[in-house]
């Protein structure tokens, strides 16, 4: 019998704790739903001017951009048309070319190589300090001496007969601005080095060792 009681407290207790949890997780509920009612109202009441604001300037800047009138006639009243006067008709003008400073800067430089080209085409000329040097345009080739004429111009120099010369180098060079032939050669124990230039067959130096 004392069981049983015990039971039926434990149960009656449980409804009261279940009943209490339902009305205090509604009564949770329904404050956050008028909380949240509050503020969406709130932001309502905030913007609703700005927005319509912002539809009456969209739509003032389509009327003026479509040419229509700012306000529209109230309903019911007819809108007479009014008479458009007649206007002649424009004829299009011719379009105006247009300029590009920077195409006619290379257009001008352009003309100007042009003339430089056809003076040069007409005749070239070599300065003289170019000649002086020995160095020779590249339109005229330098005409060399061979190096069997450098050969005997070291010969007759030195006396000595080709039969007796036994010759170390012949070589075609170029310094200081001259083409020259550097030759060298042996009689006995005798040796002969000459510097003859290429194109006159001068000798420009020559040296003798026993």
């Amino acid at each position: 019998m004392f069981e049983k009681i015990i039971i039926t407290l434990i149960l009656v207790l449980a409804a009261v704790l279940v009943f209490s949890g339902c009305t205090t997780a509604d009564r949770i509920e329904d404050a956050v739903e008028s909380k949240a009612d509050a503020v969406e109202d709130m932001i309502e009441s905030k913007f609703d001017p700005i927005e319509d604001a912002v539809e009456s300037r969209v739509d003032a800047v389509e009327d003026a951009l479509l040419g229509n009138p700012t306000h529209a006639a109230p309903t019911g009243e007819a809108v007479t048309p009014t008479s458009v006067p007649a206007q002649d008709p424009i004829i299009p003008a011719e379009p105006t070319p247009v300029t590009n400073p920077a195409q006619e800067s290379i257009d001008k430089v352009a003309d100007i190589l042009g003339g430089i080209l056809k003076e040069q085409a007409s005749g070239v000329t070599v300065p003289d300090s170019v000649v002086d040097s020995g160095v020779s345009s590249s339109l005229e080739q330098p005409v060399f001496i061979t190096p069997e004429e450098a050969k005997r111009i070291a010969l007759d120099h030195a006396g000595v007969s080709a039969e007796d010369a036994v010759f170390d180098r012949t070589e075609r060079d170029y310094d200081n601005g001259i083409y020259h032939y550097e030759v060298e050669f042996r009689v006995g124990l005798i040796e002969y080095e000459y510097d003859i230039h290429a194109e006159t067959g001068e000798i420009l130096s020559f040296e003798k060792d026993r």
